[in-house]
């Protein structure tokens, strides 16, 4: 395709500043070089990044459950990377989910969904891991082999004019454009004469469990997911990263030490038993609304700085949105103009598609009504019934695996979640036998 001539665009030996080396700054860096490449225009890419992440604790961590959907290991193929086995701390072949009393497995729909589960950072504060397990760390190393260049500075403000101002610790550099990738647990740079505003968060919890007892080869390849009662939870999710796991609570409103309370519950009390050892606790935040207007004359945001997918598989949102980004700034231009034009489509229908998703989590969320009970029992009786189905016939099952791992939109998903016979089996539960409304879970089917 060739460039378009109107308008503000990239030349030859342009310079070009990504504010933060997580996966949307790297992803960003990665489609710039390759589009440049393809286009024989040889460009400087400078990553500003201070942390190393690398490192263990809070000083590497990224503050992330640490999932990678089916979309984003594609991405990364697309890319020509392949993940290194040591990075891989589980490749999860299904979820369990634990609703009204019973843990109800949800196995991987198709062979080419894979979701594997890294460590953004280091790995926990406290954890004894022999080797170099940052996938955050490996992902802007490939940047920089593409020829990106990192500077370990913090940048503390960014000025709009004629060219953008970069101001760090170590002084001041002017660039051609700038990638706004420093996500929402990044403490932000000033923006002078730029009308950006950050997205709207909610607080989440997360930990990482040391156990007494090894898991076993199943407790490895599934992931646990729990709903319901607890006061603010949309859902909690235990996922195995090697010999450990990981905590991880989304919802609305989560006060006290939600990870002490999530734990104390009836369906995790295996935990207990195993020698449960909390390692590394935080808060983080994730963005719950699109921010706006993120993108203006050689300024674009890009990853949750701009839009994410609610909830799941935000590296996949950061790969998507940095490649179009990226696309846009060397073929169309990096007028504000270009950025709506080739941009702005994909960030209206990520944030529109995330409205579908909020409708779809909202009754899953913990509250103690008896209509909240009615609602479990019927998705009880949909996941247990389509049990004895085909797997392309188990609509429910789809649904929920598409709404836990993210490798699909919010539209796809709800199409799903309303098939005709989801609907009936719903309407037809509270007449069906055999429910219980309490006790300890057990596996059915």
């Amino acid at each position: 395709m060739t460039r378009s001539h109107a308008g503000l665009q990239l030349s030859p030996g342009s310079r070009v500043a990504i504010v933060g080396g997580g996966p949307a700054g790297s992803f960003a860096a990665l489609h710039l070089l390759r589009f440049a490449h393809q286009l024989s225009l040889p460009l400087t890419v400078t990553v500003f990044e201070r942390k190393d992440f690398r490192r263990r604790g809070p000083a590497g961590c990224n503050k992330c459950a640490g999932i990678l959907s089916s979309r984003a290991v594609r991405g990364l193929q697309e890319l020509g990377l392949q993940i290194p086995e040591r990075l891989v701390m589980a490749r999860l072949e299904g979820y369990v989910l634990h609703l009204a009393g019973h843990a109800i497995p949800i196995a991987r729909p198709e062979p080419g969904r894979a979701i594997i589960s890294v460590y953004r950072g280091g790995g926990p504060l406290r954890a004894n891991l022999a080797q170099d397990v940052s996938f955050d760390a490996w992902l802007l190393d490939e940047a920089c082999a593409a020829g990106a260049e990192v500077a370990t500075a913090n940048v503390r403000k960014i000025s709009a004019g004629p060219r953008m101002e970069v101001q760090t610790d170590a002084g001041q550099e002017d660039f051609d454009l700038v990638f706004l990738a420093s996500g929402v647990n990044a403490h932000p740079p000033v923006l002078e004469g730029l009308a950006y505003r950050p997205p709207r968060t909610e607080v989440m919890a997360q930990d990482e469990l040391a156990l007494e007892k090894p898991l076993t080869l199943t407790q490895r390849t599934q992931a646990q997911v729990h709903v319901g009662q607890q006061a603010g939870l949309t859902f909690g999710a235990l996922i195995p990263k090697g010999d450990l796991l990981n905590v991880s609570l989304l919802g609305h409103g989560l006060s006290g030490d939600p990870v002490s309370d999530f734990l104390q519950r009836a369906d995790c009390q295996w935990l207990d038993a195993a020698g449960r050892r909390r390692l590394c606790g935080c808060r983080p935040r994730i963005a719950v609304a699109p921010a706006q207007r993120p993108f203006a004359d050689r300024f674009v945001a890009v990853g949750d700085a701009a839009v994410t997918r609610l909830y799941k598989d935000g590296i996949g949102s950061a790969l998507v949105t940095a490649r179009q980004a990226a696309w846009t700034a060397l073929h169309a231009g990096i007028a504000q103009t270009a950025f709506a034009r080739h941009y702005g489509p994909l960030y209206r229908s990520i944030a529109w598609d995330n409205r579908i998703g909020q409708l779809l989590f909202w009754p899953w969320q913990g509250r103690e009504s008896w209509l909240y009970r009615l609602w479990e029992q019927g998705w009880r009786h949909v996941l247990e019934a389509e049990q004895a189905l085909p797997v392309h016939r188990r609509y429910g099952h789809l649904a929920l695996w598409s709404m836990l791992t993210g490798d699909d939109s919010y539209a796809r998903i709800a199409r799903r979640a309303l098939h005709p016979a989801i609907i009936g089996a719903l309407l037809w539960s509270p007449f069906a036998g055999g429910w219980s409304w309490s006790g300890g879970d057990t596996v059915t089917g």
